[in-house]
């Protein structure tokens, strides 16, 4: 456990994208899906400055909204537009932010799809976000 308060979050859903990658690497977002059903034993989490981390502002973000964001970040079109949009290795939360995404509901049916097929490959992602 830590004793920093901006590294411990409630046990929530998570979208977390990791904030810094090698120049050499081929995606500049790379993300994961936290869900806390997994860790129900837990109130609170800690995770490390080395993520950002995408959660509901006033409610916990479902299921089906996660896998969503993740079919977004994952996709070769976001990681492409992010590229375009800042240069350099560090994804900052402003930018990510800044970048413009489907309603709620395209983004909750896309999880679906996502959670269905049982494939978080980033081709599964561009053909889900695709369709």
């Amino acid at each position: 456990m830590t004793d920093q308060k901006g590294l411990i979050q409630d046990n929530r859903n998570y979208l977390f994208v990791k904030r810094f990658t090698a120049k050499e690497e081929k995606r500049r977002l790379q993300c994961g899906v936290y869900l806390s059903k997994k860790y129900p034993q837990y109130q609170k989490i800690s995770t490390q400055n080395k993520i950002n981390f995408i959660d509901g502002l006033r409610t916990e973000m479902s299921e089906c909204l996660v896998y969503g964001l993740y079919v977004i970040f994952n996709s070769t079109l976001y990681d492409e537009y992010y590229r375009i949009l800042n240069g350099s290795t560090q994804v900052n939360s402003t930018e990510i932010n800044a970048m413009p995404v489907p309603d709620l509901e395209s983004i909750q049916d896309m999880g679906r799809k996502l959670m269905k097929s049982n494939d978080m490959s980033e081709n599964n992602c561009n053909m889900i976000l695709e369709g």
